[in-house]
């Protein structure tokens, strides 16, 4: 595998969310992975408007249930006043307002929580090379309106690994990788040893395909060369693969393995 040098931009974002779960949830996913940056987490739309951080925004994450009153009016403000910053909506339902934004280009994405859940860095990064980006069911409810997104629209529908680790496995990365659970509790909560627990973490970087990527071998689910964030966290390791680089840890790089979204079209 061919690790790229070229740099790829990190990207900023700030969320806009009433509900704190809801705002602590995205900031976690966000935080975690190494392409994106959190500058800002808003209440409310006077916030974002009164907020210095504006100017160093990338991305807005809104979640749409907490404002399906006036995200036209904050669309409107967007679009006049921060045209640069690009907007990506949250939520629990589809909308025929929101398709009508998408169609428009007044938004750069529209994903069902349900459907996107831990891919959001994954959703930015493909936001950032100029794809339209959006879930499953919003396709098929755009399809069945006649809305039509064109080639750059990119479906999106759960995660990769969902195809190649159990459903028992799936709980054990989630908790590990996502939620980042120290191995102690992990074997806790699992009511298993501590070493057990090694065993079952190691087993699942195998799994991963985490272990191929440091040994340099080519994982064609994961394709990490494009990503150049990703890949500037590895050195070649003596001709013999490559490991990450100081102060960079395998749960990090299994986090972004794990939370690779499945592709749908």
């Amino acid at each position: 595998m061919n690790i790229s040098k070229e740099k790829q931009k990190i990207s900023t974002v700030a969320i806009l969310a009433k509900d704190t779960y809801s705002r602590n949830w995205i900031s976690h996913i966000i935080l975690f992975d190494w392409r994106t940056r959190i500058v800002g987490e808003l209440m409310s739309f006077d916030e974002l408007k009164a907020n210095s951080i504006t100017s160093k925004i990338d991305f807005l994450l809104i979640d749409v249930d907490d404002y399906k009153d006036n995200l036209n009016e904050i669309l409107n403000y967007l679009i006049n006043v921060l045209p640069r910053i690009k907007t990506l909506l949250l939520a629990s339902t589809v909308e025929e307002d929101n398709l009508i934004h998408l169609s428009n280009d007044r938004i750069s994405g529209y994903l069902l929580k349900s459907e996107s859940d831990i891919t959001l860095g994954w959703a930015i990064a493909y936001l950032m090379e100029g794809k339209l980006v959006i879930t499953e069911t919003i396709l098929k409810e755009a399809n069945s309106q006649g809305f039509d997104f064109g080639p750059r629209c990119l479906v999106i529908n759960g995660i990769d690994s969902d195809d190649y680790l159990t459903s028992t496995e799936n709980r054990y990365a989630r908790l590990a990788f996502i939620h980042s659970m120290p191995r102690s509790n992990l074997a806790d909560e699992l009511l298993i040893s501590t070493n057990s627990s090694f065993t079952l973490i190691s087993n699942l970087y195998t799994n991963l395909g985490v272990t191929d990527l440091l040994n340099g071998d080519d994982w064609i689910n994961f394709n990490i060369e494009k990503q150049g964030v990703i890949s500037s966290h590895f050195v070649e390791s003596n001709g013999c693969g490559y490991k990450p680089r100081n102060g960079t840890s395998k749960e990090t790089i299994a986090f972004h393995v794990y939370s690779k979204p499945r592709i749908v079209n």
